[in-house]
């Protein structure tokens, strides 16, 4: 699962939030959940199962029920459009919602064309989700760009666990029993 199927949970146990049918499907993409889903199946049920996801009075039910119900072929269908429209939003190639930033900064932000193409994606998502996108409340220009480094330690052991963890990690992910990933910040800023 992604870190937006986490606060969807949390902010849902305080107020409601509409999640339309055409939600689920991009909702599935974020962060590469459905290729989690299909590629280790077993490990997101054994999650599943742990999160108590079946329990209605989980927090974590309002939205594993929606995704529960919902047809892995139109899923794929839904992807499959969602897909064609970002190849129109770039010049039809793949990865129209993948956006690097370091190859888009000039100087202190985004250059108008990439602003325009994240705009579209926003859009877009927006127009899925039914929430609203208000351009004044994100930040485009006059930015900072730091430079990361992302590291993976495959032997991973206490001692290891806490060099790294000391070495003050932007993030970190265990992805498999003794293999971690993170993020660095390196000393070159751009």
């Amino acid at each position: 699962m992604a870190m937006i199927h986490f606060l969807l949970c949390a902010v849902s146990s305080k107020k409601n939030i509409s999640v339309p049918t055409s939600a689920i499907s991009p909702l599935m993409y974020v962060d590469g959940t459905f290729k989690n889903l299909l590629n280790y199946p077993e490990n997101c049920v054994s999650w599943l199962k742990f999160l108590n996801t079946r329990d209605p009075d989980s927090p974590i039910y309002q939205i594993y029920i929606l995704f529960a119900n919902r047809r892995l072929s139109d899923m794929i269908h839904d992807l499959e459009k969602i897909f064609e429209k970002f190849r129109g939003i770039n010049q039809g190639r793949r990865g129209g919602d993948k956006f690097k930033v370091s190859d888009a900064y000039t100087g202190y932000g985004f250059s108008r064309n990439y602003i325009q193409k994240i705009e579209e994606v926003i859009n877009l998502l927006s127009n899925l989700t039914g929430w609203h996108y208000y351009s004044n409340k994100w930040t485009l220009t006059n930015l900072n760009l730091f430079s990361y480094s992302k590291e993976i330690e495959e032997k991973l052991n206490k001692r290891k666990y806490f060099e790294i963890i000391n070495g003050n990690p932007i993030s970190l992910a265990v992805t498999a029993t003794t293999r971690l990933e993170y993020t660095l910040e390196t000393p070159d800023n751009f």
